[in-house]
């Protein structure tokens, strides 16, 4: 007799096509939520959590991970979007609305009666078509064609921003971009991470401005400093200028200096300051009229140095200072140096060197440096959440356009090419025969969801606006006509600017594809439940004491930025 592994008590079981609907079904209601926020005129959300702080923003990854979803389909969505984010840097929204367009039309299938291996093999079938009508139609471009980079630019950041925001910080983009990229052999790349933002309360987006340098959250040390230097050349110093103080040190060595005869006073109340003229004459002698330094300079020493007309400032309360001090060392091209080590070859060089008033505060701005690929951007911005959307949507554009350095094609945005291909597709779809074919032709039709969800957030009727879409690519010369938002017609939308580099749209259908078909191998789901843990006798010896409020072992403390939790309104 053969006997059967049964299921442990306290285990819930859901399998069969209970479940994928149930998997089907959380897709849908994430679509619901996060398809609203889908091109210029989508909404943004309010993020509320359990401490009360709040969160707006429109950006489809940062709101998926904010959101309190405890689904295993939700937070496979929400790596989906992340995904898409981190590789190419725009279309989170675009691939998770698809992926939820293939599971839907997957469900009505199922209604038919058509096993799910059906349809991941006709799904299958129409992506590896779909790739290959994607490198066909696509337009080849220039590496150093700046127009279209500034219009992949501004797509990108015309679905996060207004337009007249948009077009001042494409041309940001425009500028940071060609300082960043290189071409190394035969390849173009372009390093995102020498960017550098800052962000300074104040003002509105359209003041923000780019640097070609370094920009720097400080000011002099001293206010008799030079404010201005033109040929900056600049000494970046790893060690204190400073006397090494026994408070400084840890508890363990700390201890004080005891002196039984009045004759030893003098000479040492002497000795600091011959030691910081002995500095200030080394940093002169070396020809530096700019000095950065990673940890204290005393005060003594900054008004030496103001005196002889050196401007000095201190990262030290920078919180990454390590960090930043390697960036401006880079930057300028100088090599980090001790005080008592320095020379002139280790100092680097910049254009100009100036403090600037931005707001209420002042910064430190390196113009012209000698490393041609360190550059800055200053958002600006009469909020946080504002300039931290801002941000976002220009590191986005700056991957976008890194991306078409992986294929230099581009294709047209506002829903023209996933028009084009649910023409291509259903007539792809009719050279099969039996089951398959309508799997293929359920694809086709969820091609259609994203320029229906940029109709109905602009306010219109997606079948009063649809239809028109597709009688112009039955046209055989239209295959670029698409919704434009603007001015809520159909237009070629090459010609109106809106492109895509070809990367970002088959890294779209190719995760939303993926992921759908991943959802759709799912037959089977146990809720494992944690087992109650004995409680311990009261009389028994050894008995922990209790721990009040947040030392408690079963209490996790709630901080601002401590496993945000929040509520979509």
């Amino acid at each position: 007799m053969v006997t059967y592994p049964t299921i442990r008590e306290g285990v819930s079981q859901l399998k069969g096509s209970e479940l994928v609907r149930s998997n089907i079904s959380v897709a849908k209601v994430i679509r619901t939520i996060i398809a609203k926020s889908l091109g210029p005129f989508g909404s943004k959300k309010f993020l509320v959590d359990s401490m009360k702080y709040y969160k707006v923003s429109g950006d489809g990854a940062s709101m998926l991970e904010k959101m309190s979803l405890w689904h295993p389909i939700a937070n496979i969505l929400i790596k989906l979007a992340t995904t898409q984010k981190d590789v190419v840097g725009d279309g989170s929204i675009s691939t998770v609305v698809l992926a939820s367009a293939l599971l839907e039309r997957a469900e009505k299938l199922l209604d038919e009666r058509i096993h799910p291996s059906v349809i991941i093999k006709g799904y299958n079938r129409a992506l590896k078509k779909t790739l290959s009508i994607l490198d066909e139609i696509a337009e080849e471009i220039e590496y150093n064609d700046r127009e279209v980079l500034k219009k992949v630019a501004y797509t990108t950041l015309s679905t996060k921003l207004g337009t007249k925001a948009s077009s001042i910080l494409s041309d940001i983009t425009l500028d940071v971009f060609d300082k960043i990229r290189d071409k190394r052999e035969t390849n173009w790349i372009a390093n995102i991470n020498l960017v550098h933002f800052i962000q300074k309360p104040g003002g509105s987006i359209n003041d923000s401005i780019s640097v070609r340098g370094m920009v720097m959250d400080e000011r002099r040390i001293h206010p008799d400093m030079p404010k201005r230097i033109k040929h900056a050349k600049i000494a970046v110093l790893r060690s204190p200028l400073e006397f090494s103080k026994l408070d400084h040190h840890p508890p363990t060595v700390r201890g004080k200096i005891v002196m039984d005869d009045i004759d030893l006073i003098k000479p040492f109340i002497e000795a600091k300051p011959q030691l910081f003229r002995g500095w200030v004459n080394k940093i002169k002698n070396a020809g530096a009229n700019v000095v950065f330094c990673e940890k204290r300079i005393d005060e003594m020493i900054g008004d030496l140095l103001a005196r002889t007309g050196i401007m000095t400032i201190t990262l030290y309360r920078w919180a990454a200072k390590d960090k930043h001090i390697t960036r401006v060392a880079r930057a300028c091209g100088a090599n980090l140096a001790r005080i008592d080590e320095l020379e002139e070859k280790d100092l680097g060089y910049a254009d100009l060197a100036e403090e600037r008033e931005f707001g209420d505060s002042k910064m430190i701005i390196l113009e012209g440096c000698k490393n041609p690929r360190a550059a800055s951007i200053i958002i600006r911005g009469i909020s946080s959440e504002i300039m931290e959307d801002a941000e976002r949507a220009v590191l986005d554009a700056l991957h976008a356009k890194a991306s078409l350095f992986k294929c230099n094609k581009i294709v047209a945005g506002g829903g023209a090419i996933e028009a084009e291909l649910k023409k291509r597709l259903t007539m792809f779809s009719r050279g099969f025969g039996g089951k398959e074919q309508f799997a293929i032709q359920a694809f086709a039709n969820a091609m259609l969801c994203i320029p229906r969800e940029l109709v109905r957030n602009t306010g219109l009727n997606p079948y009063d606006v649809l239809p028109s879409l597709t009688k112009e690519h039955q046209k055989s010369n239209n295959i670029w006509y698409g919704y434009d938002a603007f001015t809520r017609k159909i237009s070629n939308m090459m010609n109106v600017g809106i492109i895509t580099p070809l990367e970002i749209s088959k890294t779209i259908l190719k995760g939303a594809c993926e992921t759908a078909i991943s959802i759709l191998r799912i037959d089977d789901m146990l809720n494992l439940k944690k087992e109650r843990k004995e409680e311990i006798p009261e009389n028994a010896s050894g008995r922990a004491m209790q721990l009040p409020g947040f030392l408690s072992a079963e209490h996790l403390p709630e901080f601002k930025d401590y496993k945000q939790k929040y509520t979509v309104f």
